[in-house]
């Protein structure tokens, strides 16, 4: 992929990706695009962790540590199992706090969907 994917949802524990279609061009012989794969580390760390195939045109990385730099690329998986050349590495930090404010614009929608992130508080962090 030549584009670089995007993030417009994040919080101290989980990032929101987001990417544009990818079509393979025609004199390439691993046909069409049947699914995404995401990777993501922890910045300057060597292994890529993979999330499963989506058919989505974007993911969520969740479980991440607050206030922690980040690396994402997302990759076509094409028909004949393929998977492309990873997209450019995008950078981001998590939130101090996972329970930060999402950063959330109106015209995320997709198939009439919203996606909003809210992390579950731990038996520690529930008060009674």
């Amino acid at each position: 992929m030549t584009r670089m994917p995007y993030v417009r949802m994040r919080n101290g524990s989980a990032v929101m990706v987001w990417w544009r279609d990818y079509s393979n061009p025609p004199d390439r012989g691993s046909g069409p695009v049947s699914a995404y794969v995401v990777y993501y580390r922890r910045r300057r760390e060597r292994d890529w962790e993979a999330l499963r195939q989506t058919r989505l045109k974007m993911a969520a990385v969740t479980g991440l540590q607050q206030d922690t730099d980040y690396e994402f690329q997302v990759a076509a998986v094409h028909q004949s199992g393929i998977v492309g050349i990873p997209s450019p590495i995008l950078r981001v930090s998590t939130c101090g706090s996972k329970y930060h404010t999402l950063s959330l614009l109106l015209t995320d929608f997709s198939a009439n969907q919203l996606f909003l992130l809210f992390p579950l508080p731990t038996t520690d962090e529930i008060m009674f």
